[in-house]
């Protein structure tokens, strides 16, 4: 493990990275400011995780559902509750809020590749704000936009929407390989097309 043993070495090394308050330098109303990575292997991880959300919306999307699974844990979860009722505003029928509670990554590939099946999508993941939890662990909140479109003659309320919100996902690091623990999204605004 490379460690750097201070914030000014660290910046030296990558000039460009915003230096973040550590955990103690937080203030009272902050729900969550994450620390600045300490080791060039932080810098790494926070890297890689990066690349993995960055696979999992073009997976998604293209419809790569294999690969897309596989970036999983096979114990992961995925808490999609909150979008029940904003689905419901929108005229689609309001699930049991336990029914958007998807576990192991099987379960995750089958309710959202069937949700999706026809559908043409575009995910963006933006502005990752990252958290090194332990060695092999991460919490990262990711900014995200989504772009659903409905086929032609589908039975569905609406043609479309384009989503606003926040994905929070949990990182771990397995079998030389960063994997998604659990995702939860929460939509700020859903726009009907």
């Amino acid at each position: 493990m490379c460690v750097v043993h201070s914030d000014e070495a660290l910046a030296k090394i990558f000039p460009l990275c915003r230096m973040m308050p550590n955990k103690a330098e937080k203030s009272a109303g902050e729900s969550f400011m994450p620390s600045a990575p300490r080791t060039l292997d932080d810098l790494v991880a926070i890297h890689s995780v990066s690349q993995l959300k960055a696979r999992y919306f073009r997976f998604m999307d293209t419809k790569q559902w294999d690969l897309w699974e596989a970036l999983y844990t096979p114990d992961a979860m995925l808490d999609a509750r909150d979008d029940g009722p904003a689905m419901a505003k929108l005229g689609f029928p309001a699930p049991p809020a336990d029914a958007l509670l998807f576990r192991t990554a099987k379960g995750i590939r089958q309710a959202v590749s069937t949700a999706l099946e026809g559908v043409r999508t575009v995910h963006h993941g933006h502005m990752g704000e990252f958290e090194i939890l332990a060695p092999d662990r991460i919490k990262a909140v990711w900014a995200m936009q989504d772009i659903i479109r409905y086929p032609a003659g589908a039975p569905t309320p609406i043609q479309g929407f384009d989503g606003f919100g926040h994905y929070e996902d949990h990182y771990v690091y397995r079998d030389d390989k960063w994997l998604i623990e659990s995702v939860k999204l929460t939509r700020l605004v859903l726009m009907p097309v």
